[in-house]
């Protein structure tokens, strides 16, 4: 029993001195990104002053700060922080290599992915501060603080008391006295809302008028002398139907629409934003540091 009470105890002092041992030659982790390794120099000081400051703000800080009207990429540049912290897609600078770093990446726009700012290049000499800003250990100055930007709340309730969100239900249109004008359900609703606004009805259309209205609506072309005089001399209840069946069945009417229809599930901005493709991200929603 005494024999393998030692044995325990030699054990956990084993353990005990591998513990030490591991933490002893653990590295230690090196600051981050916009932590000062040293206390800022006056000459790091003046070159951010002058060189790094000037690009940010004129660069950077209209999607990249606290004073963005949309944040992109979840990223600051307004602050010693932001920088440390990085966006979206992870840090932005790594140690005090330029190549590596994703914010040097970015600006050098040698990615087609990954070019910020999107709209124009910064110059060589912008670029060069930049990288050089880098290869110092990214020494910044400034003392402010992430600012940190409240989520937008969801009133579900409130939501769910859209006219989208009830049930259908029947609802007979209002009564009029003396209506004339109404030729249908729709009509009558149309009429009432008019009467309550003090507003009169316009003119009824002539038939040509009518015809013009809804070939320029629905394909956005006009319509032929030929086409104008066939629904004119088209004394047919059916005629004006007949009319709008044809103009939907039209590949004009497709043409017209499809591009309103595409910009709603935002077609044109899948890919691509002006002539360069944005850059893709792990992250739903997220599109790189942009």
């Amino acid at each position: 029993m005494q024999f393998q009470s030692a044995i325990l105890a030699v054990s956990l002092a084993l353990v005990a001195w591998q513990a030490t041992v591991a933490i002893a030659e653990a590295p230690t982790p090196g600051p981050s990104a916009g932590e000062a390794k040293h206390p800022i120099t006056a000459d790091e000081r003046e070159f951010f002053e002058a060189s790094i400051r000037p690009v940010l703000v004129a660069k950077c800080y209209s999607c990249h700060s606290a004073e963005a009207k949309t944040l992109r990429g979840d990223l600051h540049l307004d602050s010693r922080a932001g920088v440390a912290t990085g966006g979206a897609t992870g840090a932005v600078i790594n140690g005090n290599d330029p190549d590596t770093s994703t914010l040097i990446q970015a600006v050098r726009w040698t990615d087609p992915y990954l070019q910020m700012p999107p709209t124009e290049k910064l110059t060589d000499r912008e670029i060069a501060s930049l990288e050089r800003w880098v290869q110092m250990g990214a020494p910044d100055p400034r003392e402010a603080v992430v600012a940190t930007i409240a989520a937008k709340q969801i009133d579900i309730a409130a939501g769910r008391q859209s006219w989208s969100f009830q049930p259908v239900a029947q609802i007979e249109p209002p009564a009029l006295p003396n209506d004339a004008w109404s030729k249908n359900r729709i009509d009558r609703f149309v009429i009432a809302k008019l009467n309550e606004g003090q507003i009169a009805s316009s003119p009824k259309a002539e038939r040509d008028m009518l015809l013009r209205r809804a070939y320029l609506d629905l394909t956005g072309l006009r319509p032929t002398f030929d086409e104008v005089q066939a629904i004119v001399n088209d004394n047919a209840p059916d005629a004006y139907e007949r009319v709008i069946d044809k103009l939907l069945a039209m590949p004009q009417h497709d043409e017209r629409w499809g591009r309103y229809w595409l910009d709603v599930v935002r077609y044109g901005e899948d890919n691509f934003r002006g002539k360069r493709p944005r850059r893709r991200s792990r992250s739903p929603g997220v599109i790189g540091i942009g």
